[in-house]
C-alpha cells in the first residue's frame, strides 16, 4: 500500500458503505464506495472524511426533488377541483368564464397562490371525494368563509338558476 494508509473498508460515511481501495489518483487515495441506494462510486479520500461527499449523488436529486416539489398532489382530484376554480375565475378562454371570472367572482387571495391553503381548508372543512364545492353567496368569491362542502344536490338548488315553487328565481 506504499505510504502509511488508514484502511477505511467497512466505514460508512453519509450513505456511502467503503468497500474497497482503488489505486491512487496523484496523492489521493480513492476508494470504491457503495451507495445506500445501491450505486458502485469511487470517491477521493478527502471527500469522504471531509463530509463533502455523502452519496453517489443520490442524495443531491433527492434534495433538489424535495425542494422543487410544492405540494406533491398535482395529480389528485382536489388539486384538479382547484385548478378547475382558479380556470373559471381568470383563464378568459374558459367555456365557463363568463359565468365566474365575467361576473366578477374571484378566488380569495389565500387559495390562489397558495394550493396548500385550498388543501388545509378542504380537509378541515369536511371535504371528501363524493362532495362538491359550494360558494353560500352566488356572487360572492371562492373564500373559507363563503364555501362549504355539499352533495350534488344540494349544491344544484345553489344554483342562480334555481326556480322557486311560485315559478320565480332566487339564489339559496
Amino acid at each position: 500500500m506504499g505510504q502509511h494508509v488508514i484502511d477505511l473498508i467497512g466505514q460508512k460515511f453519509g450513505r456511502l458503505l467503503v468497500i474497497s481501495r482503488v489505486e491512487n489518483k496523484g496523492e489521493d487515495t480513492i476508494w470504491l464506495c457503495k451507495c445506500d441506494c445501491g450505486n458502485i462510486k469511487e470517491i477521493r479520500r478527502r471527500q469522504l472524511i471531509s463530509g463533502d461527499t455523502i452519496s453517489c449523488g443520490c442524495y443531491h436529486k433527492e434534495d433538489i426533488s424535495k425542494r422543487n416539489l410544492k405540494h406533491g398532489r398535482s395529480n389528485s382530484k382536489l388539486y384538479r377541483r382547484y385548478i378547475g376554480i382558479k380556470n373559471r375565475c381568470y383563464y378568459k378562454n374558459h367555456k365557463m368564464y363568463s359565468r365566474y371570472g365575467g361576473r366578477g367572482i374571484k378566488m380569495c387571495d389565500d387559495w390562489k397562490n397558495d394550493f396548500q391553503s385550498f388543501y388545509n381548508w378542504c380537509l378541515k372543512t369536511g371535504y371528501n371525494e363524493n362532495l362538491t364545492i359550494d360558494r353560500i353567496d352566488n356572487d360572492g368569491d371562492y373564500s373559507p368563509d363563503n364555501c362549504r362542502w355539499v352533495n350534488r344536490k344540494n349544491q344544484f338548488n345553489n344554483k342562480i338558476t334555481t326556480r322557486n315553487k311560485d315559478g320565480t328565481f332566487s339564489k339559496l
